[in-house]
């Protein structure tokens, strides 16, 4: 699924496309919101909103922060780690938009990149290497 271009998430979707060192990661060039189809090939990447929006105030206008998860996927507990390291370097303080409006920061929240393993498509052992990411964006 990919987004209308008013939100977080069709923002690092669109600057995912935008960058080819980044796309070129995975296996299909892809961001996926969510989840992969069942025919996914290693690697792949998704990304998902982490928290709800949060509106806080300054003095002057509103500013909105978001958390996303950006997820990658791979065969290997070491390719899914060297994958997250080069998504993590790429994103942070990346050039998001939001309906035309330059982001204010994208930060890595400071936890580091975490890793898991389970079942990816079609039943296949799968490592994933994940990080979440702050979005500070103003909504005038």
């Amino acid at each position: 699924m990919t987004y209308d271009g008013t939100d977080v998430i069709s923002a690092v979707q669109a600057w995912w496309d935008a960058t080819p060192a980044v796309s070129a990661l995975a296996a299909d060039g892809k961001l996926w919101h969510g989840h992969k189809p069942e025919s996914a090939a290693f690697p792949y990447a998704t990304v998902f909103l982490a928290s709800e929006v949060s509106q806080e105030w300054t003095t002057a206008y509103p500013r909105k922060v978001s958390v996303v998860q950006v997820n990658f996927h791979a065969a290997t507990d070491a390719a899914a780690r060297a994958g997250a390291l080069a998504i993590r370097a790429a994103l942070q303080n990346a050039p998001l938009t939001i309906n035309g409006v330059p982001v204010g920061h994208v930060l890595p929240d400071g936890d580091g990149i975490s890793e898991a393993e389970g079942l990816g498509p079609l039943g296949r052992d799968c490592w994933m290497a994940f990080e979440t990411f702050e979005v500070a964006w103003c909504t005038q």
